[in-house]
């Protein structure tokens, strides 16, 4: 492994130290693990996994949050993060779609990198705004997670058609099989590795619709949302926005001067890419 990508792995592991999780760690728990704007109600568990009730505003579901027994030394790939623990990022991501529904009304969906839970993508689903919601992550057992959650949501009375299957973006059959399918893509923190930011870029372009926009919730993270930024312009009309919602802002003001917050590995920004 190269300094650089020991480098970022180091900035991974604060990352995954600082949620309040069972993640085996040399170090000791740090204790932010989230800005606790969603709410979550236990409902049943087991060594291997929970199932909790997340609700936001007039929308709740039920998720299955798998047991993070892994050490740091076996995480393998950027596409494995996903099933350590749920980033800010994803729980920023909720806050905001729920709070701008109307921008998927009628919309096909796609949720890219939404790890064991895909949270936003499926609160969105509960409101049965979208047409379509297509929740996908590049890792074989978050899928294997998502399908467990597809399964009990479809148990509900919810007229929004989900599905979840495997989707890595630089997958170049896989995408191509996608064109332009989508209005709305949407994905939280899949900007840490700089190696596949082209791939992403590119992918994003592809499987998104004329007019369609790309949702991009991210930290800055050691200046990775910038050189994202850089690219993406290139195929996108760009917007970003470092105080999208108000209640998202207090608590992130709330946090600021605790030893435990570091808001450039916690805060997302929003970045909104238009398809023109």
């Amino acid at each position: 492994m190269n300094s650089k990508a020991k480098k970022r792995w180091g900035i991974l592991a604060e990352v995954i130290k600082s949620k309040h999780t069972k993640v085996e760690t040399e170090g000791t728990k740090r204790s932010f693990e989230s800005y606790n704007i969603l709410k979550s109600e236990m409902i049943d568990r087991c060594d291997e996994f929970s199932w909790q009730k997340i609700s936001l505003a007039d929308a709740s579901v039920e998720v299955r949050y798998l047991t993070p027994k892994l050490s740091l030394n076996q995480l393998v790939g950027f596409n494995n993060t996903g099933n350590v623990c749920v980033w800010p990022s994803e729980e920023c991501l909720a806050v905001y779609i729920m709070q701008n529904r109307e921008l998927f009304k009628n919309k096909n969906v796609l949720e890219l990198g939404g790890g064991m839970t895909a949270l936003a993508g499926f609160l969105l689903a509960a409101v049965s705004e979208p047409r379509l919601v297509h929740l996908t992550d590049g890792n074989s057992e978050s899928v294997q997670n998502l399908e467990h959650i597809v399964e009990k949501f479809r148990e509900g009375e919810h007229i929004c058609e989900v599905d979840t299957f495997e989707l890595r973006w630089d997958d170049e059959e896989k995408v191509q099989g996608l064109r332009e399918t989508y209005d709305v893509i949407m994905c939280a923190d899949c900007l840490f590795f700089k190696e596949s930011s082209s791939s992403l870029v590119h992918s994003l372009h592809t499987m998104l619709k004329e007019d369609g926009k790309v949702i991009v919730m991210a930290p800055n993270r050691e200046g990775t949302f910038g050189k994202f930024e850089k690219l993406a312009q290139k195929y996108f009309s760009v917007q970003v926005f470092e105080n999208y919602s108000s209640e998202v802002w207090k608590a992130h003001e709330s946090c600021l001067g605790v030893p435990e917050y570091l808001p450039d590995i916690h805060y997302p920004k929003l970045m909104v890419l238009t398809k023109e």
